[in-house]
């Protein structure tokens, strides 16, 4: 909530604070990867969607679709467009609304 609120540091404080308790919690990594991604933090943001795709549930859809999602948002950012959009396609292949729900929180791709 806070990272919608574009409260950052707070959300990064948040996001740390709780992968203390749960370390390696896919949910964790990917909402530390969206604060990262909007702090313009491109690598760190890369490596916790990798690790929050490798390690996460892969029948989870909503899951899925927004590591995925902020992933080739990242990806595109580093410069890297072929595989960002590799990404994107996939996420919206599984659900559309995810590339609304990351305008809402102002990233586009």
């Amino acid at each position: 909530m806070r990272a919608a609120l574009n409260d950052l540091d707070s959300a990064l404080s948040d996001c740390e604070r709780s992968l203390v308790i749960r370390p390696n919690d896919p949910h964790l990594l990917n909402s530390r990867g969206f604060v990262r991604l909007k702090r313009m933090e491109y690598a760190e943001a890369l490596a916790d969607y990798n690790q929050a795709l490798r390690i996460g549930p892969k029948n989870n859809r909503l899951f899925m679709a927004s590591s995925l999602f902020g992933r080739g948002i990242t990806q595109r950012r580093l410069g890297n467009t072929r595989i960002g959009d590799e990404d994107i396609g996939q996420a919206d292949a599984i659900s559309l609304s995810v590339r609304q729900t990351f305008e809402v929180f102002g990233v586009r791709p």
